[in-house]
């Protein structure tokens, strides 16, 4: 399975590899924004991080993870920062910067409104945190109905300009991608179904024992007999009648009845597997962490039953002495994953969803360096 998107520029001199960790993390800070404000939205932001470099004339960017940053919103549902926003983020630039590895490499910005541009804000954000010609902005347009889509803004001559629109923008969204890069990596060709295995029927199955056992003769007493290949059922000769004594009798009867109490035994274990492989446990949540930098993603089974099921949960966090829950819609909860910045040597996750409104389902893990 991928585990990153490759974006390139129009004349091919950038490309930008993108965690699909960090599209998880992105995705659901925004449509945690869609929902803070009926129809249109707040929008919300922060930093990538990850590294640069210039192989010949091409330059890579990789964004490995990202840190939110949030705003009071006294300007709106726009990312718009007030004197306290905008002393939050130089504290958060400052911190980063010395964190070392991974660096900050551009800006994010979930774009709500009716133009997908950077703006004067973003722009005088940019000047004063990335002047790095290298540097990259990611607006990322949210929708509650269907897949978001994002692009990357570059510098023109080193520097970013207000009214700058995405390049090659595409589907924001895990599934998307990863549908979209296994149909790439497919080989060319017509496709054949994929068929795990081939049994006969178990009629047909029968019959071919049986016309098998009936035309074997007795071994020689203290003869070794030869393996011989068994001809296909239709190239048998017609069988003659032929008296048979007692013994023969004997001998004939005992391994039908051996060979039909096998199969009867292996037809049952069958249909036992197969019925309970079919069953999915509706009580899994399949709960996973992984860790990409500085930051935990905590994973569920978006398929399981209960998540599908479920209207809204609850994830809670223990991280030392810091306590804190966030709720999660249906929608947050088909995606996937949050993401969690840890401040600890160890972390507890606890996911509660819920299929019914009085019936829950909680799943818990941890996590320690």
């Amino acid at each position: 399975m991928a585990s990153e998107f490759i974006w390139q520029s129009p004349d091919g001199a950038t490309e930008v590899h993108l965690n699909l960790d960090a599209v998880d993390g992105m995705l659901h800070e925004c449509m945690r924004g869609m929902g803070a404000v009926p129809k249109r939205g707040a929008e919300v932001g922060g930093v990538l991080l990850g590294t640069v470099a210039h192989v010949g004339s091409r330059r890579l960017v990789t964004v490995e993870t990202f840190e939110g940053v949030p705003i009071e919103y006294k300007h709106g549902p726009s990312y718009v920062f007030s004197e306290g926003d905008a002393e939050l983020f130089r504290d958060t630039m400052a911190r980063l910067n010395s964190a070392g590895f991974p660096r900050p490499v551009g800006f994010f910005r979930a774009n709500t409104r009716d133009e997908m541009e950077l703006t004067e804000e973003d722009v005088r954000t940019l000047e004063q945190h990335f002047p790095d010609a290298d540097s990259v902005a990611l607006l990322i347009r949210p929708f509650a109905t269907k897949p978001s889509t994002a692009g990357f803004v570059l510098t023109r001559d080193g520097r970013f300009s207000a009214g700058a629109s995405p390049e090659n923008e595409f589907v924001f969204r895990r599934r998307e991608i990863e549908e979209a890069l296994e149909a790439q990596a497919a080989p060319a060709g017509p496709r054949v179904p994929y068929r795990p295995f081939a049994v006969p029927s178990p009629a047909q199955h029968e019959a071919e024992l049986v016309s098998a056992v009936a035309t074997m003769t007795p071994p020689a007493p203290g003869v070794a007999q030869p393996r011989v290949a068994m001809p296909a059922p239709a190239a048998l000769a017609p069988l003659r009648r032929v008296p048979a004594t007692r013994p023969r009798v004997r001998w004939r009867w005992l391994p039908l009845s051996s060979i039909f109490l096998v199969i009867g035994i292996l037809l049952g274990i069958e249909a036992t597997v197969s019925f309970r492989g079919a069953l999915p446990d509706p009580y899994d949540l399949k709960l996973s962490l992984s860790r990409t930098g500085n930051a935990l993603t905590l994973h569920w089974d978006r398929s399981a039953p209960a998540v599908r099921a479920a209207q809204h949960g609850v994830v809670a966090i223990e991280d030392g002495n810091a306590r804190m829950t966030r709720d999660l819609t249906a929608s947050d909860l088909q995606t996937g994953s949050v993401v969690y910045t840890a401040s600890g040597p160890a972390v507890h996750f606890q996911l509660r969803v819920f299929p019914h409104e009085r019936d829950s389902i909680i799943e818990t893990i941890d996590w320690s360096q």
